[in-house]
């Protein structure tokens, strides 16, 4: 009795890895000459804090609205269809959230067409956005093992 118990448990844990395993590579990131498509990172003015707590998002037919008029208008030129908190607002870490300015930052997601340098470019220049990026590939530079003797 005790060792179907064991086989089942790897059984299930074996399955659990491929599940996870299989939704990690279905939302890959796609990155194009390094540069991470369909999303840029922007940093509203810290004195937007009440107007995005009270900022009704909305995305109807592909399209951001955020009722921020400025903002709005150049999320349609850069054809954003989303807009999250990149750092979650939950009650054990919202102070420290709001103490270091991480609640201001969000991932803009843009249409795969628009290239996120010129989209962040875009954005960076309004009055209500204090830092735009784009996010870039990381990886390792070409190395070599050696054997330690």
């Amino acid at each position: 009795m005790k060792h179907c118990l064991t086989i089942s448990k790897r059984a299930f844990s074996i399955g659990l890895l491929l599940l996870v395993t299989f939704f990690v590579s279905a939302q890959e990131a796609v990155y194009k000459n390094g540069v991470r498509q369909g999303v840029v990172n922007v940093k509203f003015e810290p004195g937007m804090d009440n107007t995005l707590k009270s900022a009704k998002i909305t995305t109807k037919s592909n399209r951001l609205s955020t009722g921020i008029e400025n903002f709005d208008k150049v999320a349609s030129s850069v054809k954003a269809t989303n807009m999250r908190r990149m750092f979650p607002d939950t009650p054990q870490n919202a102070a420290k959230l709001r103490k270091h300015g991480l609640h201001l930052w969000y991932a803009i997601e843009i249409d795969n067409s628009i290239d996120p340098r010129q989209a962040a470019a875009s954005l960076k220049g309004m009055k209500e956005i204090s830092a735009a990026s784009h996010s870039s590939e990381i990886v390792l530079p070409p190395h070599q093992a050696v054997k330690y003797t």
